[in-house]
Parts: C-alpha cells; structure tokens; sequence
C-alpha cells in the first residue's frame, strides 16, 4: 500500500511539474524564442545535464548495444524532441490549459536549426512574467535554466520512478490530470479561461481518474 501511495506521489508531482511548465514556457515563447529554438535549448540542455551526471555517477549505465540503439534515436526523435516541438507550437497559439486538451485527445531539429546559430542573447533578456506577475521580469537563462531542469528533468524522472512501481496504464490515468492542472495554472497566472464545455470537460477527467484508479486498486486486493 505505501509502495502504490508512493508511485502515485511521483506521478502526481510529475504531472504537477510538466503542467507548471507550460506557464514558464508560454513566458518565454511571448518575448520572441521560436517553439523549434526552445524544444532545441529545452532537450539539449536536459540532455546535456542528464550525460554529465549519468557520465560522473553512473557510467555503466550509459552502454547500449545495436539492437537497442535505434528504438533509442526513434524514441529520442518521436518521443521527446517532436513531441516537445509540436506541444511548443501549440501553446504559442492557444491557451495552456486548451493545448494540453487537445494533447490528450491521442531534437531532429538540432539538424534542422544549427546550434551555432542559436539566439544566445536570449539568455540575458529580461522576460516579463506576465499575467498577475507582468510588473515583474526574470533573465531568460533562469526561465530557460527551469525549463530544462524542473519542466524536463525532474518530471520525467519522477514519472519514470511511478512507472517501477505502478503500471503504464495506472501511469497513463494519472497523466491525464496534466491538462487539468495546466488549466487552473493558466487561469491563475495568466487568466486564460476555459468554456463551459471544457471546464466539464475537465471535471470529466478528474472523475475518470478517480473511478478508474478505485476499480484498478479492488482489481489489486
């Protein structure tokens, strides 16, 4: 029982992080980053952080063999770099809250936009936090530095951490809250409100994840 509370716990914490992030990321796409330059900076810094640790404390763990290596690179291409591209590009234009609605219906880019080119000066910008916060600004590396540690890192290391003691399918139940949480950030920070139909919406997936984690813990007794 306080192993499945615990999995749960880092689940939750995960998807609070991810939805907090959509905040932070709408932040700095507003004050002129592309969602192709930010998913570059977002998982290459993540990438960069993760090898050095990974690289000094755990190197054994860094091997892989051929027939693992190309179910890495498509998971890498499809599962993280488009999947961040694609979910930048949509907050660009639709509220936070609506995008990860959408989202849940269902960085080959290093090539494409070259490093070297990269808009370093957006890293000593002062960014407006919008919203409640617009009389308050931050440099961009900080926002950025979040992005990639508390919106990348930290989160899918705690929803990786649910996955060794939970199923992928109790996981995927309590990732569904994601677009909920990014929701009540969203009208909190920045007052982007949902319609009628999306708010029940929202209470829809709130009481489907409530009635399918109790029937999935009677399936476990």
């Amino acid at each position: 029982m306080l192993s499945r509370l615990r999995g749960e716990l880092y689940l939750l914490s995960g998807a609070l992080l991810f939805s907090f992030n959509g905040i932070v990321s709408k932040i700095v796409l507003v004050d002129g980053l592309s969602p192709w330059r930010l998913t570059q900076i977002r998982t290459g810094g993540a990438f960069v952080i993760l090898f050095a640790i990974y690289f000094t404390f755990r190197r054994s763990e860094l091997k892989t063999n051929k027939k693992e290596l190309p179910w890495l690179i498509a998971f890498g291409v499809v599962g993280v770099a488009l999947v961040q591209a694609f979910y930048f590009v949509a907050i660009e234009r639709l509220y936070v809250g609506v995008a990860l609605l959408i989202e849940f219906t269902a960085p080959l880019l290093f090539f494409v936009l070259p490093a070297w080119q990269f808009p370093v000066e957006i890293f000593t910008k002062d960014m407006e936090l919008l919203g409640r916060f617009s009389q308050y600004s931050l440099p961009g590396w900080v926002l950025i530095l979040w992005i990639a540690v508390m919106g990348t890192i930290a989160p899918y290391l705690l929803v990786v951490s649910g996955l060794k003691i939970l199923s992928a399918s109790t996981a995927s139940i309590f990732g569904m809250i994601e677009p909920v949480l990014a929701g009540m950030f969203a009208w909190w920070w920045l007052s982007e409100s949902l319609s009628g139909i999306q708010l029940i919406g929202c209470v829809v997936v709130l009481l489907g994840i409530f009635v399918a984690d109790k029937a999935r813990s009677k399936a476990g007794h």
